[in-house]
């Protein structure tokens, strides 16, 4: 990929206490945006191998974070990643614990911030704000009044998998199989209970 291509940062952990949906997440966002042309890197904190696989699999540069937020190294490290950055590069940040202050230095930084969360968190300083949840319409946070809400299940971030669209079929009146998942971190190994439940 050409330097010059617009670069997204995407800044998410993953692990057995947070589970990976955050970086699964942003790494669907990075594939729609390298195949339009542009480059991703992933700045985290201990992402497992499979999803630092995943994210080379699919083209996207790993920055490996020695702090994890809400320690201040945290914010000093991705600042730096902005630094490096074109001003006005996008930064998609998606977890809980990154909060209006960590927002407003990635913006005062010169950064575009895309806030990716679940649900309304008091005010969210960022240029966009992606709730791809049903009902997110009806529940949105405090946003500035230039950020663009994205609000609900027609902004959901799928990989290329999981949106092609394929055919409807009927629903069976008895069930043949099952699909037992436990995200994509399951340190208990609560799947082996599951199956042999």
């Amino acid at each position: 990929m050409p330097a010059e291509a617009p670069l997204l940062l995407l800044r998410a952990d993953a692990g057995p206490g947070i589970g990976s949906g955050h970086v699964s997440r942003l790494l669907a966002l990075a594939e729609a945006w390298i195949d339009a042309g542009g480059r991703a890197e992933l700045l985290s904190v201990a992402p497992s191998p499979a999803l630092k696989v995943r994210a080379g699999a699919q083209g996207v540069e790993v920055q490996m974070l020695t702090a994890a937020h809400p320690d201040p190294m945290d914010l000093t490290e991705t600042l730096r990643a902005v630094a490096r950055a074109p001003k006005g590069t996008w930064i998609a940040v998606d977890g809980y614990g990154f909060d209006a202050g960590f927002l407003s230095a990635l913006r005062a930084a010169g950064a575009r911030v895309l806030r990716v969360d679940d649900g309304p968190r008091g005010e969210v300083p960022c240029d966009a704000f992606l709730n791809q949840n049903p009902g997110a319409e009806r529940n949105s946070p405090s946003l500035p009044p230039e950020a663009l809400p994205l609000l609900g299940p027609r902004w959901a971030a799928l990989r290329s998998a999981f949106a092609r669209v394929g055919e409807r079929r009927a629903a069976r009146a008895e069930a043949q199989n099952f699909l037992i998942s436990f995200g994509g971190e399951d340190p208990a190994d609560a799947t082996s209970t599951a199956l042999r439940a």
